[in-house]
């Protein structure tokens, strides 16, 4: 080993500097083979883990595509049903509302009638509403209770107006 360091020191300056500047290029490239054989291990075991994840996750995507289908496939049927039954229910509604107008006129008039023959028959064996107030107990001169739907025949086919027609006071008896 002697015989090395002899040389060195022995030769020109120029020739140590080559010397290990040589050295150090061969050192240089050791190091670049090394980080390249690492870089190479690196994307080899990259490109095992993306075949490993291509391999893995392909099929998870394939069934969550699937079951996302399916879903949508139900939800359109629970749409078509929702449809249907927003339908029905317009169909019931009109339907409902057709039976009201159809039993609610007569209903009206013959609550009418009733109410008119009632007052007919009290006034025909002479009774006015005066008696029947002072016969219900209420104070002597008080306006007797006459209910909404005590209207007159006549009142139910004037639509015009909901209200009660203001009637006459009853006649007193007393004046010729």
């Amino acid at each position: 080993m002697q015989s090395w360091f002899l040389i060195i020191a022995e030769s020109s300056p120029s020739a140590a500097w080559r010397i290990g500047l040589a050295i150090l290029l061969i050192a240089l490239a050791l190091a670049a083979l090394w980080l390249a054989y690492r870089a190479g291990t690196f994307f080899k075991q990259a490109e095992k883990l993306v075949a490993d994840l291509d391999e893995e996750v392909m099929p998870v995507i394939d069934k969550a595509e699937t079951t996302i289908d399916e879903v949508n496939e139900e939800l359109d049927k629970v749409n078509d049903i929702t449809e249907n039954v927003a339908h029905m229910t317009e169909r019931i509604d009109a339907a409902t509302r057709a039976i009201e107008q159809a039993l609610s006129k007569p209903a009206k008039k013959a609550a009418s009638f009733t109410s008119g023959v009632s007052q007919t028959v009290s006034s025909f064996f002479g009774r006015t509403p005066a008696d029947e107030a002072d016969t219900s107990g209420d104070a002597p001169g008080a306006e007797p209770d006459v209910a909404a739907d005590d209207k007159p025949s006549w009142f139910a086919d004037s639509p015009a107006s909901e209200e009660p027609a203001a009637q006459a006071p009853p006649k007193d008896e007393s004046t010729p």
